[in-house]
C-alpha cells in the first residue's frame, strides 16, 4: 500500500465517518449509551455501600455491561458497510473508481471503528466521572480495563466487517452477526468448558479480561468446583493470549473481508 492508497483511505475514512455521525444510527446508539449509564448510575446508588466497597468493585459494576454496548455499537456500524454496497447498488458508482477496493474496505472500518471507540469512550467517561466522584480517585487497572475495551471493540468490529464482506443484504449481515453475538459464541464458549477445554480463541471468552484486570488478585487461570459428585473446571483467560488473540482477530478478519471484497463482483 502506498502513500496515494493511504490518502484515499483516509478520504473514504472521513466521508464515512461523517455518514456516520449525521445517522440516525449513531443518535440512537448515543441514546442508549445515556440510558445504560443511567441505569448502572442508579443500581449502584440503590444497591452498593460506598462505605463497605471499594473503586475497582464499582469500576467492575460498570464495566458489566460494556460487553453489551460493545456489541450494539459492531451491529450498529459493521454488517452494512460492506454488504450495503451490494444490496443497494451503491458499488456501481464507487467500486469502477480507480480506488483499489482493499482501500475502500479499510477505510471504511477506519471510519466505523472511530464512531465505535467514541461511544465506548463516552461510557467510560461517564464510569470514571462516578468513580471519581465517589471515591475522589480512579484506580489504574481502570486503565488498562479501557484500553482492553478499545482492543476489544476493534477485534469485534472486525469480526462484524468480515462476516459483512460475506453477504450481499445488510439485513441478513445484521441478523448473521446478531445470532453469533448473542447466542452461538457464548453456547459454545460455555460447551467447551463444559466438556473440560479451554475456548481460548472464542472472541467472547477473551473478552473476559477487561472485567478480570479489575479484581484483585487477577484470578487463577483454573479453579476447579464439584457439585453433586460432579468437578467442573472454570477457565479465567490469561492477559497475554486474550490481547494476542485479538489482535488475532483484528489482523485475520480484516484481510480475509478485504480478500472477498475485493474478489466480489457486482450483480
Amino acid at each position: 500500500m502506498n502513500v496515494d492508497d493511504l490518502r484515499q483511505m483516509l478520504v473514504i475514512a472521513k466521508y464515512s465517518f461523517t455518514v456516520h455521525v449525521r445517522s440516525r444510527r449513531f443518535y440512537t446508539l448515543l441514546g442508549i449509551t445515556g440510558l445504560l449509564a443511567l441505569a448502572t448510575l442508579l443500581a449502584s446508588w440503590a444497591f452498593m455501600d460506598v462505605s463497605k466497597t471499594t473503586a475497582l468493585d464499582l469500576a467492575t459494576t460498570w464495566v458489566a455491561i460494556l460487553k453489551f454496548l460493545t456489541v450494539l455499537s459492531a451491529l450498529f456500524f459493521g454488517p452494512q458497510a460492506i454488504a450495503k454496497e451490494f444490496q443497494e447498488k451503491t458499488g456501481y458508482f464507487l467500486l469502477p473508481t480507480p480506488v483499489k477496493r482493499e482501500v475502500i474496505f479499510m477505510g471504511k472500518y477506519i471510519a466505523a471503528l472511530a464512531v465505535s471507540l467514541s461511544v465506548v469512550l463516552l461510557y467510560w467517561v461517564f464510569a470514571v466521572v462516578h468513580m471519581y466522584t465517589a471515591f475522589a480517585r480512579v484506580p489504574p487497572e481502570v486503565a488498562m480495563s479501557v484500553g482492553l475495551s478499545l482492543l476489544y471493540t476493534a477485534s469485534l468490529l472486525a469480526l462484524t466487517f468480515f462476516i459483512s464482506s460475506l453477504f450481499r443484504s445488510g439485513t441478513t449481515a445484521i441478523a448473521i452477526s446478531a445470532v453469533l453475538y448473542f447466542f452461538v459464541l457464548n453456547t459454545v464458549s460455555f460447551l467447551l468448558m463444559l466438556a473440560g477445554v479451554e475456548p481460548w480463541f472464542m472472541i467472547d471468552y477473551v473478552s473476559g479480561v477487561i472485567n478480570n484486570v479489575l479484581m484483585e488478585p487477577y484470578p487463577p487461570h483454573v479453579v476447579e468446583q464439584t457439585a453433586g459428585g460432579i468437578t467442573l473446571r472454570l477457565y479465567y483467560p490469561r492477559l497475554d493470549v486474550s490481547v494476542a488473540v485479538m489482535a488475532a482477530y483484528i489482523a485475520v478478519c480484516l484481510i480475509a473481508g478485504a480478500l472477498i471484497f475485493r474478489r466480489r463482483e457486482m450483480r
